[in-house]
């Protein structure tokens, strides 16, 4: 449960941001995929089988619910993979940023 309360957030919105970008509910990671599947994400490791698979969704403040379904053994190496992929998330946000000031810098009213 641990493990889901830190995976989740970046899992939800790694893969909204890879819809908004391709247009695919699919992302490959090294040796792994998280895939959404209707209100449910699913992280599967190529080797072992599926990690977790959870239903998701916002309550009406805004905030993520999820519901297990179910989850498999957690190793290190997952516990890692969710570590390196928020730092990939910052940099996305950060170049988002710099995108949306290059882009109304020099524009006054």
């Amino acid at each position: 449960s641990e493990f889901l309360a830190r995976a989740l957030p970046i899992a939800v919105e790694l893969i909204n941001w890879q819809l908004r970008e391709t247009g695919s509910n699919s992302l490959r990671f090294k040796r792994a995929t998280l895939e959404k599947q209707g209100r449910e994400l699913v992280f599967t490791h190529d080797e072992r089988g599926e990690i977790f698979r959870v239903a998701v969704n916002r309550n009406h403040s805004g905030e993520l619910e999820y519901s297990p379904i179910n989850i498999g053994p957690v190793e290190r190496e997952d516990v890692m993979l969710w570590q390196k992929a928020d730092r990939v998330l910052q940099q996305i946000r950060e170049e988002a940023l710099r995108q949306e000031r290059r882009q109304t810098k020099g524009i006054s009213l």
